[in-house]
């Protein structure tokens, strides 16, 4: 009996110190990606998800543009962002964003080499 009471305690106790939530397979919600240029250089955008291209967008400085249609959760989307730096210099990266509800790519810096962005949204 002691045993029995001991053993319901420890299970009590383990399932509260772990929040009391079931744990299970990460659900991700369906949307859009967007491209948010923060710099004061043209910038744009190409790239892909699955076998589906992105067409290029061009986005003026301070300008926000939608880069995709809505897409499933848990969609991987590969985006090329360049920014048109004085000189004939376009530095590029790639951004792999994971489609989790309403996403935005802001373009936060661009040097000669790289560019530099967050992700918010989801």
């Amino acid at each position: 009996m002691l045993r029995s009471i001991l053993n319901s305690t420890l299970g009590l106790s383990l399932f509260l110190a772990c929040g009391g939530e079931a744990e299970g397979p990460w659900t991700y919600e369906g949307g859009f990606i967007s491209v948010r240029n923060a710099t004061k250089y043209p910038a744009r955008v190409v790239g892909w998800y699955g076998e589906e291209q992105i067409p290029e967008v061009w986005i003026d400085p301070g300008r926000t543009r939608q880069v995709t249609g809505t897409l499933p959760g848990g969609t991987e989307v590969h985006l090329k962002l360049y920014v048109d730096l004085p000189g004939d210099v376009m530095p590029s990266t790639e951004a792999v964003v994971t489609v989790n509800g309403n996403m935005t790519v802001v373009i936060t810096n661009a040097s000669n080499v790289v560019v530099e962005y967050m992700v918010t949204g989801g």
